[in-house]
């Protein structure tokens, strides 16, 4: 897990992903949906887990992040 005060999520994607394409990225708030769908999405294909979680749903999000784009 990441925490970054000087930018956001979406910020940091944006500038790790040309360095590193393949990285899967797993969004972690404690903000529910809606607040996040407010501020923006960063894309169709964005993975969220709300906090609190379980280790189950954790695993699940992993897994289902880690099938897409046949990676």
């Amino acid at each position: 897990m990441f925490a970054c005060p000087e930018m956001s999520g979406p910020e940091l994607t944006a500038k790790l992903l040309p360095v590193r394409p393949a990285m899967k990225v797993i969004y972690v708030s404690g903000y529910p949906d809606d607040i996040v769908a407010i501020h923006g999405s960063p894309g169709p294909d964005t993975v969220f887990l709300a906090k609190p979680f379980t280790i189950k749903l954790l695993a699940a999000k992993t897994e289902g992040s880690a099938g897409k784009n046949g990676v």
